[in-house]
């Protein structure tokens, strides 16, 4: 988790619009569970969008033939 802080601070520094002044903030929302959180949902909506319904579609598209 502190990768990715150091990455996003490097990234508030280099920005035009003057983000450096806030990339001390980062740290509040980089703990290790404000990024897992996110992942998690993000992990679980793509499983679900793309395996789970997709498998779904496909069973009962071949439930329907079958009947």
């Amino acid at each position: 988790m502190k990768a990715i802080e150091y990455f996003l601070k490097e990234k508030f520094d280099e920005n035009k619009e003057g983000l450096a002044k806030y990339k001390e903030f980062l740290h509040f929302s980089c703990t290790s569970e404000d990024i897992n959180n996110l992942a998690y949902a993000l992990m679980v909506h793509h499983s679900l969008r793309e395996v789970v319904i997709t498998s779904l579609r496909e069973l009962f598209n071949k439930l329907d033939s079958l009947a």
